[in-house]
C-alpha cells in the first residue's frame, strides 16, 4: 500500500513535467485504487475474524455457566437421603431437588419437665440412649427452648450427638438428666383420666366420688406426678373406671 502511493505521488510529478503520458499515470492511479480496495478488504476480513474470536468467547463462557447448573454442590458434607424429582424432569425455580443429611451431626430434641428447667445449662453433657440400636452415646445441649408447653407441662431441650453406625434421621432416643432428690406428690396411673384437653382424677370424700380437675407433671414406673388440684393425703379411685359418675356411692377397701 506504501508502495502504491509512493509511486502514484512519483508519477503524478513526472505528469506534471511532461515526462510521462496520461495513460501511465491512469495506470499508477489503478494500481493505488486497486491497493486501497486489498486493503479495506483485508480490514473487513480481519474485523469479521475479531467478531468471530469474541462470538466464540462468549458463547464458551455461556456454554461454562450452563455447565455450571448442572452440578449441585452441598455447603457441607452429606448423603442424599430423599430425591424429589426424577432424572430428566424440569425444575421450577425455588422447587425443592433433594433432601441431604449432614454426616456426623444429628440433633435430638427431647420434652424435659418444667421442674427441671434450673438444673439445664448450655453445653451439658448428658446421657443418651438410642433403644433401636441398642446404643448408649452422649450429646451436647445446644439450646433450650424457654417456652413451656401448658398441657405436658414440658420444655423443649435440643442435643447434639455425634454420629453412630447405623443411626438415621427420624430414629427415636431419650435423654437422661439428673434430677436430683425432690418432694412430689403422685397417684397411680391407673387413677386418671382424659377428656380432649381435660385431666382429672376421683377423690373420695364422704363415701362419694368427687371429680377433680389436675394437672400433670412427670410420669414414671406407673406413677404420674400432679403438680396442682390434689393434697396430699386425698383419696383417689384407682383404677378408675370410665363409667365413674361424679357424685356416686364409693367404697373404699
Amino acid at each position: 500500500m506504501e508502495l502504491a502511493k509512493v509511486t502514484h505521488k512519483r508519477m503524478t510529478e513526472l505528469f506534471g513535467r511532461k515526462s510521462i503520458t496520461q495513460q501511465e499515470l491512469d495506470e499508477a492511479t489503478a494500481r493505488l485504487r486497486m491497493a486501497e480496495a486489498q486493503l479495506a478488504g483485508a480490514s473487513a476480513k480481519r474485523n469479521q475474524v475479531d467478531a468471530r474470536v469474541t462470538q466464540a468467547s462468549e458463547a464458551a463462557e455461556s456454554a461454562k455457566i450452563q455447565r455450571g447448573y448442572l452440578e449441585i454442590r452441598a455447603p457441607f458434607a452429606g448423603r442424599v437421603i430423599e430425591r424429589l424429582v426424577e432424572p430428566g424432569n424440569l425444575a421450577a425455580p425455588g422447587q425443592p431437588l433433594l433432601t441431604v443429611e449432614q454426616m456426623g451431626a444429628y440433633r435430638l430434641e427431647v420434652p424435659v419437665e418444667e421442674s427441671l428447667m434450673s438444673a439445664v445449662r448450655m453445653g451439658d453433657r448428658v446421657p443418651v440412649v438410642l433403644e433401636a440400636l441398642e446404643k448408649e452415646t452422649e450429646g451436647r445441649v445446644v439450646e433450650i427452648v424457654p417456652a413451656v408447653d401448658a398441657m405436658s407441662r414440658s420444655f423443649t431441650v435440643k442435643l447434639d450427638v455425634p454420629g453412630v453406625a447405623n443411626l438415621r434421621t427420624g430414629m427415636f432416643g431419650k435423654a437422661r438428666f439428673p434430677r436430683g432428690k425432690r418432694q412430689a406428690l403422685t397417684v397411680p396411673a391407673g387413677a386418671v383420666r382424659e377428656e380432649g384437653s381435660l385431666r382429672y382424677v376421683m377423690t373420695v370424700a364422704d363415701g362419694r366420688a368427687r371429680l377433680r380437675m389436675v394437672t400433670l407433671g412427670a410420669a414414671r414406673e406407673g406413677v404420674v406426678e400432679v403438680m396442682s388440684g390434689l393434697s396430699e393425703g386425698e383419696k383417689v379411685v384407682a383404677p378408675l373406671s370410665p363409667l365413674l359418675a361424679d357424685g356416686a356411692a364409693v367404697e373404699v377397701r
